[in-house]
């Protein structure tokens, strides 16, 4: 068998993000953000001696992050 098309759908959506830094002095700050972004996607294999295979999958991935800056 062998593949005659393939096929990609990707759903585009909202990402939500918050931060914050707390001050330790003049200088110095403590700093955290994150971030969460859904993603959907399918794809579909069209097979040259007919029928279709179709993949979907979900990624919901939340990023975080952490810091100390420096203002000079």
């Amino acid at each position: 068998m062998s593949v005659s098309n393939i096929n990609f759908k990707k759903d585009v959506g909202f990402v939500a993000n918050a931060g914050m830094q707390f001050g330790l002095s003049r200088s110095f700050a403590l700093v955290a953000d994150g971030k969460y972004l859904p993603l959907r996607a399918s794809t579909t294999a069209v097979y040259t001696q007919g029928g279709n295979t179709v993949a979907k999958f979900k990624i919901n991935p939340a990023i975080f992050s952490a810091g100390l800056a420096f203002r000079f």
